[in-house]
């Protein structure tokens, strides 16, 4: 391909701006080559039993998502506290911390699927335990 420049500025300032658009045309990427979405899944968590009279701290996947200081008492029916979000279909990490006058920490590892809603109930003890499942849990 021959190139001429000419004195011409019309010309030449055609030239410069069909090169500009090729170069920039040719940087950009077709949306196939970008991937599918990542998917979002709506995720309750209940914190159930005993953390009651507790600040409670979640962090899942290095976010905080829940930092409360929870009231004791006996609940008739009912988690001590609930949250909501959306979490990617993935696997995930989540710290939850329990805080009065000494601190105990507990990390849990889980993964969600494809279910069109998660619900994890947390419970504590000598360690938190984990349940998750595809719908709410059910308090008598």
């Amino acid at each position: 391909m021959t190139i001429r420049f000419y004195k011409q500025g019309d010309h030449m300032k055609r030239v410069l701006f069909v090169l500009s658009l090729v170069v920039i045309l040719s940087s950009c990427s077709d949306d196939s080559a970008v991937g599918p979405t990542a998917e979002f899944v709506q995720t309750t968590v209940d914190l159930q039993l005993y953390f009651g009279g507790h600040r409670v701290i979640v962090w899942i996947d290095s976010l905080r998502y829940f930092d409360a200081n929870l009231k004791s008492g006996a609940y008739l029916a009912g988690p001590d506290a609930t949250f909501i979000t959306y979490l990617l279909r993935s696997e995930h990490r989540m710290i939850v911390a329990m805080i009065d006058t000494t601190v105990f920490v507990d990390t849990l590892h889980f993964s969600l699927g494809s279910a069109q809603r998660y619900f994890i109930g947390l419970q504590t003890g000598d360690t938190i335990s984990m349940r998750i499942q595809d719908h709410p849990f059910y308090y008598d």
